[in-house]
């Protein structure tokens, strides 16, 4: 995100565990909030990154400006639908919350309870 010009704030707490994922779905749901932060978020906000444990889950936490641009640009929502339909998949969840000037997004997902270190395909 700094390469694309925006400021980015991280807060990063301890999470001492281990998700169980499909690697490649859990990079396409993010490869989806990537590009609508560069697309929607407004360059001159800060974007906070947040993690940590809560409640025997990861819980990642993105918040940024909604840009004065948006209204030009039409969404269909895919993005953000596709995050939700892979979270679910993967077993946690993906939450969104939008006001007039603020976007903030939520993934959890489940600490696993396996605790060897091979997994079964």
């Amino acid at each position: 995100m700094e390469n694309h010009g925006f400021t980015v704030e991280t807060a990063f707490g301890e999470l001492n565990g281990k998700v169980a994922v499909n690697l490649k779905l859990l990079r396409r749901a993010f490869d989806n909030l990537y590009a609508n932060l560069v697309k929607y978020a407004e360059p001159t906000a800060i974007i906070r990154i947040a993690y940590r444990r809560e409640a025997g889950e990861a819980l990642l936490k993105i918040t940024n400006g909604i840009s004065s641009r948006r209204e030009s640009r039409e969404s269909t929502d895919i993005g953000l639908n596709t995050c939700r339909r892979i979270m679910r998949m993967l077993g946690g969840s993906f939450e969104t919350n939008e006001t007039a000037c603020v976007f903030t997004a939520e993934v959890r997902l489940p600490f696993s309870d396996n605790n060897c270190e091979e997994t079964i395909k």
